[in-house]
């Protein structure tokens, strides 16, 4: 009988300690949006392929390409992937990109 219980007890433990885990790595999960500068794109068409391709990847939340811009705006789960997982999806079908960065205006 005693050892039912402590096997209980150690099962009951075991279980609150992974629901913590489980409870910490959504905390550590972030969501992140990055602009991609996407070179060679001309079209719609090209639009819909970099949307498609990269909406594809698991923990992507959204994909807005621009041939005008020549952009990509992704909002995505860092903890699911990563922007070299984006940039290579975009590069995959054969454009040029790179995360944008801001440039500092001059102070006058």
């Amino acid at each position: 009988m005693r050892y039912m219980v402590i096997a209980l007890l150690a099962l009951v433990v075991g279980c609150s300690s992974v629901n913590r885990k489980d409870e910490a790595k959504k905390a550590e999960s972030t969501v992140q949006k990055i602009n991609v500068s996407v070179s060679g794109m001309v079209c719609t068409s090209c639009e819909k392929s970099i949307s498609t391709k990269v909406a594809k990847l698991d923990g992507v939340k959204s994909v807005v390409a621009s041939q005008k811009d020549g952009t990509a705006s992704v909002e995505f789960d860092n903890s699911k992937v990563s922007e070299k997982d984006v940039i290579a999806a975009i590069e995959s079908l054969g454009y040029k990109a790179h995360i944008q960065t801001e440039t500092p205006t001059a102070k006058q």
